[in-house]
């Protein structure tokens, strides 16, 4: 997204909670989008790089990814001027709301079959592993990586360190979006992925 309309929505946002005004839901929606945009870019720029240069021995994952992401949110509020709780609130409750009578409704796309199936494990928020089916997606100088589905989305993650990658609508964005985060910030991945192994 353009820095400029980036700009516009936050800004209309940030008038509309001050003014204790409505904002149209469009506003909310992209509003909501740069946040999760944002998140996701801390936790794999930012978090990431961070928590793998720390004494896991000494530290609790769950505590320190709670304390890292409330530190995140609090400066981009800071700087935007938006209540992020509020902001999520507003979006999760007019979504429900029915503006118009439903038109038929579409069926659902079938889920891509994957070709060559087998069974991952990728790391949780909370530090745990969790087993789900998957199929190697790509690889990049040796390091490879897996898609699996989870319902919504597909998503790519490692197969080293069973961290997520990047998720998309569909398999063939969630694939290219994984494969130019990883060849724009290789270096930084494998210096990540050799810190784990050392742990």
């Amino acid at each position: 997204m353009k820095k400029r309309l980036m700009k516009k929505y936050l800004k209309r946002i940030s008038e509309g909670q001050q003014l204790k005004k409505e904002v149209p839901f469009f506003y909310v929606s992209q509003a909501k989008s740069i946040v999760d945009d944002y998140l996701e870019w801390f936790h794999f720029s930012v978090f990431r790089p961070w928590w793998y240069q720390q004494d896991w021995k000494e530290m609790d994952f769950s505590k320190a990814i709670t304390e890292q992401y409330k530190s995140a949110e609090v400066d981009f509020q800071s700087k935007w001027s938006i209540d992020l709780r509020a902001l999520s609130d507003e979006y999760k409750n007019r979504k429900r709301v029915q503006t118009r009578k439903p038109g038929k409704p579409k069926p659902e796309p079938p889920v891509r079959r994957l070709r060559h199936p087998e069974v991952f494990s990728i790391r949780l928020r909370s530090g745990e592993w969790y087993g789900v089916e998957g199929e190697i997606a790509f690889e990049h100088q040796g390091y490879k990586f897996f898609i699996y589905h989870t319902g919504s989305y597909w998503s790519v993650a490692d197969v080293i360190t069973g961290a997520l990658i990047k998720s998309a609508e569909t398999y063939k964005k969630a694939v290219n979006q994984a494969r130019e985060r990883i060849v724009n910030n290789f270096d930084s991945y494998v210096k990540i992925t050799e810190k784990t192994l050392v742990h």
